[in-house]
């Protein structure tokens, strides 16, 4: 059937000239505005997580989450943000991310502040979140791997910019917060703001953490993804921008290099040496490489201090192959049954190996003979100090040979000082094949593995219930140096070894700094200030 030249089907209704152009106009606004929302990208977003939870939990539906299962959802640290509008800002990307922060470690609301205008109290800080998100991606390998630098090396202002929130600038007042990984957890130090301060800022911010805490490193990694992939959207539905932007780029290289096992490589080594994202030259990372393949995991703790915070000192490090040691044959007497496996870098896991040790050679009380020692180390019993490396030697290594011998190579020093070396090593020794490595390490620096060697070999020359014994009670300096000298270990190991036990509060001989970091030196004591995951042990005040 037709009406005229169409058939009925193709019939349309007739347009109303002017309403009709105003209805299509009105629809095209509205379907761009709902697009372009924050609050269903921020649904989208949720339901996208949701439904990947879903599908990787679904072959194993019905089981509770674990520690490990993807659904765990970030509660040692994580970020907080409730996006705001912001009409005028520095560029259209600060002012798409406008946003009430909230960074929580813990049970520490480190955003917790007051405005110098109002005096009023927040729990959350206006800032932009492009700032911040594009200063952890570009930090993410140096955050992730570059440790804190041993005492007595310098800490450099680039050294700063990757590692404290203040590097994130563009303007807005951070938090003073540093982040410093030791291979196994996030370090965390946040300083609050003096109330008395004559350079006051907008924004006064109220806590601290009081030393370091300890946030396990697959938690902050969490946070960090999430915070990152949260302001990427947002710049995604906000503005037409969100291609050419450098947060962009960042993100996409950083995802790139995390999937691909050989440029995470080449990125952890880059980050060890000290070196900004892609800065660290060709033929260095070459060197680093190979001596990677060669020491295995002792890289991680000696490409730091041989690195560019150390003048790129890489002579004395590629020349250790060669050098004369003292050979010994080290050996672990207890039982292969009755061995505690050390995971991380707890004290109290330390000084239960330690103590397995002293049992299984038969002295579990007093101090430690030389000759005892020597005998784990299998080194010739020479009173004679054993010295192979100059006083200017930043580690201390053993070289691994034929027929399980190894080849050590330690720092000069005194008598308690070379005792506790070769009590670090034998206990980096303790440590599984696979965690280790071929070659032993022994540095100045607060990773993971320093931390379990010092704790092990404290514990080993200067175990809690012969110290006690000792000291009867006398804690003044007196005893306690008198302690160092008949147990044959420094004096900041006797004190170490009281105040994790809390028999020692709040003294050191060195004084305590003014900027709330741990940037000084002398503070050996301070090395000890560990427990995995939540709050860290504080430092010894």
């Amino acid at each position: 059937m037709k009406w005229g030249s169409r058939p009925v089907w193709r019939l349309r209704p007739p347009r109303a000239g002017p309403l009709g152009r105003f209805a299509r106009r009105l629809g095209r606004f509205v379907r761009k505005r709902w697009r372009q929302s924050a609050w269903v990208a921020e649904w989208r977003f949720l339901a996208q997580g949701i439904l990947a939870d879903g599908v990787r939990w679904w072959p194993r539906r019905g089981a509770r989450p674990t520690e490990e299962g993807p659904v765990r959802r970030l509660s040692a640290l994580r970020f907080e943000l409730a996006w705001v509008p912001m009409v005028r800002a520095q560029g259209g990307e600060i002012a798409h991310t406008a946003a009430r922060l909230g960074f929580h470690v813990g049970t520490e609301n480190l955003t917790r502040n007051q405005t110098v205008w109002s005096d009023a109290i927040h729990e959350s800080v206006l800032v932009s979140a492009y700032p911040l998100a594009l200063w952890l991606a570009s930090s993410w390998w140096r955050l992730h791997w570059e440790p804190l630098l041993a005492p007595g090396m310098h800490i450099t202002l680039q050294w700063r910019s990757a590692h404290e929130m203040e590097g994130a600038g563009y303007g807005f007042v951070w938090p003073r917060v540093l982040l410093a990984s030791d291979g196994e957890a996030m370090q965390v130090w946040a300083v609050a703001a003096r109330s008395h301060n004559k350079n006051r800022k907008a924004v006064r911010y109220l806590s601290g953490t009081g030393g370091p805490v300890s946030v396990p490193l697959r938690d902050f990694t969490q946070g960090v993804e999430d915070f990152l992939a949260a302001t990427v959207w947002r710049l995604k539905v906000r503005t037409r921008l969100y291609g050419d932007c450098t947060l962009r780029t960042l993100w996409d290289e950083l995802c790139g290099d995390r999937m691909d096992p050989r440029r995470a490589l080449w990125r952890r080594c880059e980050a060890e040496l000290g070196f900004p994202l892609g800065q660290c030259p060709d033929d260095l990372m070459k060197k680093a490489l190979a001596l990677r393949e060669v020491m295995g995991a002792a890289a991680s703790e000696l490409l730091p201090v041989h690195g560019k915070a150390a003048g790129l000192a890489f002579m004395p490090l590629e020349s250790l192959s060669g050098l004369p040691g003292i050979a010994g044959r080290l050996a672990d007497p207890r039982a292969v049954g009755a061995r505690t496996a050390p995971q991380g870098a707890s004290w109290a896991q330390a000084a239960l190996i330690a103590h397995e040790v002293r049992a299984a050679i038969g002295v579990v009380e007093g101090p430690l003979e030389d000759a005892v020692l020597y005998d784990l180390l299998g080194v010739p019993k020479d009173p004679k100090r054993h010295t192979a490396l100059g006083p200017a030697a930043r580690a201390a290594v053993a070289i691994p040979g034929i027929r399980d011998e190894y080849r050590l190579l330690i720092r000069e020093g005194d008598r308690p000082a070379q005792r506790f070396e070769w009590a670090r090593l034998f206990a980096d020794f303790l440590l599984p094949e696979e965690a280790r490595g071929p070659w032993l390490a022994s540095t100045d620096l607060m990773t993971w593995r320093q931390k379990y060697q010092r704790a092990v070999a404290a514990e080993l020359l200067c175990p809690i219930e012969a110290l006690k014994g000792y000291l009867n009670g006398n804690t003044s300096p007196t005893g306690v140096d008198l302690a160092a000298r008949d147990f044959g270990v420094p004096i900041e190991i006797v004190e170490a070894v009281l105040a994790y036990n809390g028999i020692l509060s709040s003294r050191v001989r060195f004084g305590e700094p003014k900027t709330g970091f741990p940037y000084y030196q002398g503070r050996f004591a301070s090395d000890f200030a560990w427990l995995p995951g939540g709050k860290g042990v504080s430092t010894i005040k």
